[in-house]
Formats: structure tokens, sequence, C-alpha cells
């Protein structure tokens, strides 16, 4: 017995029509010819029977009633597991591709750009604050500097630029954020950071820039590279030099993040500007406004192809979790216009922290942009900050 599908077509005995009855069904038959002469009792009936190559057999029956052929097409069940495997198969290579996809946009590296160039501060909408920017610029410019390199846990090449101060109370390492730069990030309030007596270390954070790597990890392996850099100024500038650890945005994550690490060297205190909580928090806050994405899918899926192609899971480690171990001192500032990384983030941060700590909301600020709305404020709290933890 096998399952056909079987066309029964009824031709018209009209002269000059070509319209006919078709009717289909499937069904198990032994005997294909069997099958049409007990449907067809006509003593009368002329029956022909041929084989097609690909095995359809065609019964063509002259009756008294006219013409009327049937066609038999065996069902294999090797064909639709086929046009299963075959849609298993795409439903994957769909799967792959957005997910490199996701991988991509959300972690890959991309071309450095000067931020420093005119149209680049364009381009960036930090028009308004252009002349701060290359004042400062300007100023970076007119300091002695040193290029360093140091070779991450992961054997990546990490580079930065350090700035002595020729009477130093103790050095700032500043960490930038998401596809951006030091130079974007920290530039307008470089001036400010030196007045303050310190050395700055300005590191490219890896994947970015100057610094090698294929991918960004939103802090989870960023925060061992900060460890890196504070043992190289440890080793410099002596064990009992004191550092503070800062960072804007991803590097504001990244530094809280690190906050709860062991190191070699003295570490007085954290400044975190705008930072995230986690990876999977940032990313899944980011994608809910772009309604065309399935957020639990496209997140799911993402965090799949960053755990196997980026080295890291975004549920791995959050900056609450490391604020509720440290013992650093930290201060905490977060613009409350931020669009892209909501203040709330900075106020659960702040709840999370076991240790000495301090928040600073800036009413009408963006993203990244406290020091620029109210540079007084941030100023004068920042310059509290460190030289409370300078004692």
């Amino acid at each position: 017995m096998k399952e056909y599908e079987i066309v029964h077509e009824i031709f018209n005995q009209c002269s000059g029509n070509q319209m006919r009855d078709v009717f289909m069904e499937e069904r198990e038959v032994e005997d294909p010819e069997a099958y049409v002469r007990g449907r067809h009792p006509d003593k009368n009936m002329i029956l022909t029977k041929d084989t097609l190559p690909d095995g359809t057999v065609i019964i063509d029956l002259d009756l008294s009633g006219g013409h009327q052929r049937y066609s038999f097409t065996e069902i294999c069940e090797g064909s639709a597991v086929l046009w299963i495997l075959g849609a298993v198969i795409l439903l994957c290579l769909i799967l792959f591709l957005a997910g490199f996809f996701l991988l991509d946009f959300t972690c890959g590296r991309r071309k450095p750009v000067d931020a420093w160039d005119e149209q680049v501060i364009h381009k960036r909408g930090l028009e308004a604050i252009k002349a701060e920017i290359l004042a400062g610029k300007n100023w970076l410019e007119g300091q002695k500097r040193e290029a360093l390199e140091i070779t991450s846990f992961d054997g990546l090449k990490l580079r930065g630029l350090f700035v002595p101060h020729p009477e130093a109370r103790g050095t700032l390492l500043l960490f930038h954020g998401w596809r951006s730069s030091w130079k974007t990030d920290f530039t307008v309030a470089l001036p400010f950071y030196y007045s303050q007596g310190l050395n700055l270390l300005l590191a490219d954070q890896r994947s970015q820039n100057t610094s090698e790597g294929k991918y960004m990890t939103y802090g989870v392996r960023e925060q061992k590279d900060v460890v890196s850099w504070a043992n190289l100024m440890a080793e410099r500038l002596g064990k009992e030099h004191p550092l503070f650890l800062g960072g804007l945005s991803m590097g504001a994550a990244t530094v809280l993040m690190a906050s709860d690490l062991a190191y070699e060297g003295n570490v007085r205190g954290v400044l975190a500007d705008c930072g995230f909580t986690s990876p999977w928090a940032i990313i899944r806050k980011v994608a809910s406004r772009t309604k065309a994405i399935p957020l639990d899918a496209s997140s799911a899926l993402l965090n799949v192809f960053t755990k196997r192609f980026a080295g890291f899971d975004m549920k791995e480690k959050s900056t609450v979790d490391a604020l509720g171990r440290t013992k650093l001192p930290v201060l905490l500032i977060h613009g409350l216009a931020d669009d892209f990384v909501p203040s709330e983030m900075s106020r659960e941060n702040y709840e999370a922290c076991r240790s000495e700590k301090e928040l600073v909301l800036v009413e009408g600020a963006g993203h990244g942009m406290s020091y620029v709305v109210d540079t007084e404020r941030v100023q004068a709290a920042i310059a509290g900050f460190i030289q409370k933890h300078l004692r």
C-alpha cells in the first residue's frame, strides 16, 4: 500500500471548449489501475496506462460519457523529511546571520576616527562645546606626554597616553565609553583634572581606537584591563602612590565592575559618570526602543553569540554585584536628561553600594554631558572627592 496524490481530470466534451474539472486528493492505494476500475465499472471503458520517468502513473479513460484522466504521484516520506530538514537548515542559517549581525552591531570594532576633527565633532552633535573641546586639545598638546602599551590578561596590546604632573599628588586613570574615545569623553575636563595635582592616564579601551581586540565586552573583560593599567601605574610610581579610577558611560560601568577586584597599587576611589548596571540591562534597554525587534528572542540570541564568539556572558557580572562588595569610595554622576543610559541605573548603583558613596544628579544634562551642563557643581564634587580621599 502506497500513499498517492491523485489528480482526477474530467475533460469537456464540447468542441472547442478546453475547460475541464479537476479534483485532487491524497489516498493510500495498493494498485492504481484497480482503484480506477473500481470507480468506473463501465464495461465499454477503454483504459490506457502509462508510467512517467519520475514514477507518476497516468491512466486515461475513454468512457461512454467522455474522456477522463487519473494521475497518481507517490507521496514519499523521504521527500517530506527533506523538506523539513531544508526548513530547519534555513532557519538555522537565518538565526546564525541574525546572531552575527547583532554581535557586530552591539560589540563589533569600528574604524577609529579623529574625535578632534571638526567634521566629527559636528557629526556627533557636539558643536555646542566645540570651543571647549579644541581648547582642551590645545592644552593637552602643550603638556609632556608619553605613549604607553600593556598586554592584557588575554594577550591583547592595549594602548594609552600618560600625562605626568610635575608635582603629582596622585594619578587619575580614565576609561572612555562605547564606540567613543578619551578624546571625545574627557578632553573638555582634562585641564581641570590636571589642576587637582593629578597625573592622567588616558586609556584606549580594548577593541577601540589604538588598542587591539575584535569585540567590546561592556566592562566584563575591560574590568581586568583596569587592573592591568592600575598595576602598571603602581609599578612605575610606587605601590603607595594614590590612584583614582574614572570612567564615562561604558567606561563608568567598567571601573565600577572593577571596584571589587584586587590591586597591587593604592587605589583610593572610583569616579563614574553615567554608567549602566550590566551589559544585559543596557542592551535590553536600548533594544526596547526598537519595537520591530523581539526583545526576549534577540537578547537571548545575542547572548549565545557573545558567549561563543566574544568570550563573555551578558549576565556574567554587573556593577550592582561589584558595588555590593567594594570597599572603595564611589562618586556617581548622572544627567537627569540622559536618554541613552537612564539615570535610574546610577540610582540603582548608589543603592547597591556598601562603601562610602555620593550621587550627583544634574538637571537638563544628556548622556555624558553633566560636566558641561553644570561645570561648577560637578567640578566641586570631583575636587571634594579627590581631596578627601588623598588624605
